[in-house]
């Protein structure tokens, strides 16, 4: 999770600086999990609220600072199972905190940016760094970018039953490469590959498995309720120390004039993702963009079909006690699609709000939705 608030933030920033001019940017989201499926032996309800401010200062033509701040409150299952054992009260909800500072230096056609991020919650601290090095070819027909970041986290081991075994790390690099390229006056083309390594303490702390064992008498609640027993045990999760993570993806987009649709875009992106844990995944976005009212209302419609495969040490209930093992639907095969929508209101020529809203259905019926409603003012 850490990962992809992170990566998000980098992204945001990362599409400040090339706007090259100052702003703020206010907005707050919200993410709802239901559980409808996924493993019908875990309970997996989640709620996400966040509120997120952006900041840019054009300081100069050429020099630019970026400022993010965010919080997270987090309601889920898991905590509040873990808020029922001894001396883990403070778990009823989860309250990550962080903050981001960068800058970006242009000169000719080169540019460079980095910064630094920190970020705390109940059981976890975080601290990283990012750089990007970006050159514009052929008359700034192209851009080349090589970017790359870093994460150093202390998790303090908490599991399922609020047993505590101490703190522990995680370390995260990444390095990627991205081509854009204008192929003609309306066709816009990118191509980019990632390298992600992560090391120390992989799983989550408070993911449970079950295994099955005959011997035990029915003694586990499960359900909603707690009103389904289970015979067996309840374990810890375990996972390798180590992971690597590749991704392959690429985007076509095209600006359309015809009468029947003027001043609209449609595009799509595809990405290929493997990594050494046994998962392999793949998806497909279409993209449409289209202006009801020219220069001050735009709509986006958007789709996403992603298909996964399951990890090495993944089982719904497990037969024996692995020393590697998770039952965290995420890390299992699933299918999802999903559809969305953005409508930007540009109030005035430096003023917006904008509204977007998403809905992820699982073949596992795992399903969850999302949005978030933005204020945007550039000066």
């Amino acid at each position: 999770m850490l990962l992809k608030r992170a990566s998000l933030l980098l992204v945001l920033l990362t599409l400040a600086s090339l706007a090259q001019e100052s702003f703020i940017d206010l907005r707050v989201g919200v993410y709802k999990q239901d559980d409808n499926g996924g493993n019908e032996y875990l309970d997996e309800d989640e709620t996400v609220i966040e509120p997120i401010v952006l900041a840019r200062w054009q300081a100069s033509e050429s020099f630019g600072l970026n400022l993010g701040l965010y919080y997270d409150y987090v309601s889920s299952a898991s905590i509040e199972r873990l808020q029922k054992t001894d001396g883990q009260s403070g778990a009823s909800g989860d309250n990550y905190t962080g903050g981001y500072v960068g800058a970006d230096y242009a000169w000719g056609e080169n540019q460079i940016s980095g910064g630094v991020s920190a970020s705390v919650e109940y059981d976890y601290s975080s601290f990283g760094f990012n750089f990007a090095y970006a050159r514009w070819l052929n008359e700034r027909q192209s851009r080349i970018k090589f970017s790359g970041l870093a994460f150093f986290d202390t998790v303090e081991v908490i599991r399922f039953d609020g047993s505590e075994e101490g703190n522990d790390d995680r370390s995260t690099f990444s390095l990627g490469v991205s081509f854009e390229h204008i192929l003609t006056p309306t066709v816009t083309f990118s191509l980019g590959y990632s390298f992600t390594y992560q090391s120390g303490f992989l799983e989550s702390s408070i993911n449970r498995v079950l295994v099955r064992d005959s011997r035990v008498f029915p003694s586990v609640p499960l359900g909603a309720d707690g009103d389904q027993l289970f015979r067996g045990f309840e374990a810890a999760e375990e996972l390798p120390d180590s992971r690597i993570r590749n991704a392959l993806y690429g985007r076509v987009d095209k600006y359309l004039d015809w009468e029947e649709f003027p001043d609209s875009s449609v595009g799509v992106g595809t990405r290929i993702y493997a990594d050494d844990w046994g998962v392999l995944a793949w998806d497909i976005e279409p993209r449409w963009r289209q202006w009801l009212v020219d220069e001050v209302l735009m709509l986006e419609l958007r789709y996403r079909l992603y298909m996964q495969s399951e990890a090495d040490d993944y089982e719904d209930i497990f037969s024996s006690l692995s020393s590697e093992r998770t039952s965290d639907p995420d890390l299992a095969a699933f299918v999802s699609n999903t559809f969305g929508t953005t409508l930007t209101w540009n109030i005035t020529e430096n003023m917006a709000v904008d509204f977007s809203f998403d809905l992820m259905v699982r073949d596992d019926d795992l399903n969850a939705y999302w949005g978030s409603l933005g204020w945007h003012l550039s000066f």
